[in-house]
């Protein structure tokens, strides 16, 4: 009725092959992540200038440090231009600059410092219809949200805020004036 299938193989045989073959694997794994580079770090672009790690760009608002506000310098020599550098404030008000999206620190140089920190509204509204009921009225987008720092802080081109940051460790406090709350709402039709 059955036929007994009978190995040729003894269990020591059978046990040292499948060692074999997992340590393998791993040998195979390990060569891959070597040659793709996985120690190697994030290589730096082509004419990216050194970068001072040691950079303090502290925001203050009613002279009180101004928590998740985004920070941007944007340089007055425009061979940087091609480097953005940004931070977001912590609870000290404190930014840590990146520069380039990956790269700790920033170039030495005279920047204009932007600073934005807005909050967005939810985006879909219905507007009620000339009779007052929602249900037969149109789905708008709401592009609205909340500026908690002056507009003229948020534009390049009219802030008033300027560091100099020197191949030393630099330590800027950047005041960006009276707590504001400044709602602005942009609707367009569906």
């Amino acid at each position: 009725m059955y036929k007994m299938y009978v190995s040729k193989h003894s269990s020591f045989t059978i046990i040292v092959m499948k060692t074999l073959s997992f340590f393998s694997i791993c040998l195979l794994l390990f060569g891959i992540f070597f040659i793709s580079g996985c120690d190697r770090g994030v290589q730096k672009p082509p004419g990216l200038p050194d970068l001072i790690t040691d950079v303090q760009i502290i925001v203050i608002q009613d002279g009180k440090p101004l928590e998740g506000a985004a920070v941007t310098l944007v340089p007055l020599d425009v061979s940087l231009a091609r480097w953005p550098i940004k931070g977001k404030t912590d609870t000290n008000g404190l930014a840590k600059l990146t520069t380039y999206g990956k790269f700790s620190g920033s170039p030495a140089g005279k920047f204009k410092v932007v600073v934005v920190k807005r909050e967005y509204l939810p985006n879909k509204q219905q507007t009620p219809t000339t009779e007052g009921t929602v249900a037969q009225g149109k789905w708008h987008d709401e592009l609205g949200y909340i500026d908690y720092v002056d507009p003229l802080f948020g534009l390049s081109e009219k802030t008033s805020a300027e560091v100099e940051i020197k191949n030393d460790s630099s330590k800027h406090t950047v005041d960006v004036g009276k707590a504001v709350r400044l709602e602005s709402k942009e609707k367009s039709n569906n």
